[in-house]
Formats: C-alpha cells, sequence, structure tokens
C-alpha cells in the first residue's frame, strides 16, 4: 500500500471521527508523521522530537535489577535502560527516522551513595543547541526542564547551577508580588511583620563558594562592607526604600555561621515593640531551626 492511500484513509477517517484517542486531527497527523519514513526530515524529525521531551509531561517508570528497584518520574515517550557501567542509567527517546530509529539521550542518572542520582543532561543541551538554538534560549529552557525533574524526582542531586536557577526565579516572583503589593502599603517599615514571614531559600554567592539559607520573604542577605567573614540579613522594603539589618551570619570555621541579632533587639526596642526580647527569641528559634549551617 503507498504512502499516499495511507495517508489518505487517515485524513478520511480522522476528519469522520474527529480524531484518534480523543486527539485532534492535527495532533493525530503529526503522532502519525514521527513514526511514517519519508514524511519528515530527519532534522524535522528531530526537532519535533526534542520539543517533545522538553514539553511533555512526566510519567512514573519504576526500573529493577539485581542491585534494587528505583522510581523516577520522566517524560512521557522516554524509558530508561541500563548502560555498561553498572552505575549509570540512560533516559532515552526513540526517535524516528526516514530510514531508521535513532536514541536521543535525555540524561545520564550516575548512582551515588544512598541511592541518590547525578543528573547529567549535557547530550540533550547539545542536541537544543543544534536543533533549536535559533528558536529558543537552550540554556534556560534546560534549566527549566532539570527543574522539573528535579522537583518530582526527591532522589536526584541538584547542582550549583540549579540551586542559582531557583533562587532566581523565586526572588524574580517575590519581586513582582512585593510591586504589585506597594500601592497598598501604609508608609511604615515591616520589620515586626518580616520576622513573621514564611522562609525561603536565597542562595548567596562569595569568591569563596556558594551558600544556601533558608530567609524570611522580603529579606535578601548581603556582604558586610567591613568584612568578607560576615554577611547581613536585611529588610528590602521596596515600596518605601527602607532597608533594615536583621541579623548578622558571622563566617565560622568548616562553612558554619553564628546569628547575630543584636541589631534587630537595639531596632524594636527603639520602635517601643512590646516583648521585642521574646519576638527575637522566637524569630532565632525558627531561623536555626531551619538552616542547619548555623551555630546556637
Amino acid at each position: 500500500m503507498s504512502k499516499r492511500l495511507i495517508l489518505f484513509l487517515l485524513i478520511s477517517f480522522c476528519s469522520f471521527s474527529g480524531g484518534i484517542n480523543g486527539k485532534s486531527i492535527e495532533e493525530s497527523l503529526n503522532d502519525l508523521c514521527d513514526r511514517i519514513s519519508y514524511c519528515r526530515s530527519d532534522e524535522e524529525a528531530k526537532k519535533s522530537s526534542i520539543r517533545r521531551i522538553l514539553d511533555n509531561s512526566l510519567y512514573e517508570f519504576n526500573y529493577k535489577d539485581k542491585n534494587g528497584s528505583y522510581e523516577f518520574y520522566i517524560p512521557e515517550d522516554t524509558e530508561i535502560i541500563k548502560e555498561k557501567n553498572k552505575n549509570v542509567f540512560l533516559i532515552i527517546y526513540k526517535t524516528h527516522l526516514a530510514y531508521s530509529t535513532e536514541n536521543i539521550i535525555v540524561a545520564e542518572l550516575t548512582k551515588g551513595k544512598r541511592s541518590k542520582f547525578i543528573l547529567n543532561t549535557e547530550k540533550l543541551e547539545d542536541y537544543v543547541n543544534r536543533y533549536l538554538g535559533n528558536e529558543i534560549s537552550s540554556k534556560d529552557k534546560i534549566l527549566e526542564f532539570r527543574k522539573r525533574l528535579l522537583d518530582r524526582n526527591k532522589n536526584f542531586i541538584k547542582t550549583r547551577e540549579d540551586i542559582e536557577y531557583n533562587g532566581i526565579k523565586l526572588t524574580n516572583t517575590l519581586e513582582y508580588i512585593e510591586e504589585q503589593m506597594c500601592p497598598f502599603v501604609l508608609n511604615d517599615s515591616r520589620i515586626e511583620e518580616t520576622l513573621e514571614y514564611p522562609l525561603y531559600e536565597f542562595v548567596f554567592s562569595d569568591e569563596d563558594k556558594v551558600y544556601s539559607f533558608f530567609i524570611p520573604i522580603f529579606t535578601r542577605i548581603t556582604t558586610d562592607k567591613n568584612s568578607k567573614d560576615i554577611f547581613l540579613l536585611i529588610s528590602e522594603d521596596r515600596c518605601v526604600d527602607l532597608f533594615a539589618e536583621i541579623a548578622k551570619l558571622e563566617k565560622q570555621p568548616n562553612s558554619k555561621f553564628k546569628l547575630n541579632t543584636d541589631e534587630l533587639e537595639l531596632l524594636l526596642k527603639s520602635r517601643g515593640v512590646e516583648n521585642y526580647k521574646n519576638k527575637v527569641l522566637k524569630f532565632r528559634k525558627q531561623f536555626l531551626e531551619k538552616n542547619k549551617n548555623l551555630i546556637k
């Protein structure tokens, strides 16, 4: 049976039934084109496959071997196979080309301690650069893709780039929310309220290394101008252009920090805040419990 006849019959069937498996006629034809030789060029097929990998929702994939069983959430239409190295797993996507089927390596999963996996997406990034580089920002798209996988797979290990990307995304969101709130804020600081706010992860880096802290929303961390070994936690109120120091984080050996809230206590006292000492102690307790790199 010729390809033209196959396509004619499929189009006729789709037109009559409204699609296949609930999909539109266009979606049904696109699915078929991914699977029939000559329907698309190899380059178009690979472009389509990469878009699917990046955009498909995740599904649960269970893998079992003699060393144990593992649960992963990976993009639809992908699967996991074992590499020759017993500690390396591959997430692959089979793309149908004109004369063959090619495996696109979506990610390498290297097994580490306690059955945690290092997520390597360099090969996928190469594919995105090669075939979609003119259409999208490949770096951001890969980081966004990694974030989806890392959020769903708690047995994956985050890299420095992943942590920084998440921090930037959250910071941008909080800044937008705060800007929308400004017209409704009275001309006064929110220091007392800040102590009650939930904590979010803030990634901060200096010339030595990258640090992760959990701090109240509408605050940020900066370096003390007088000492590179002291970080300042400040309340940043964009609405009234007010900055107030909440705490000092004094660097100790082994990347530990001492929490100093003397300035906060003086500030609340000067404003006549009732029970200011108890409020500071409550804040310190929440802050210390969440940040394991702080010394009590």
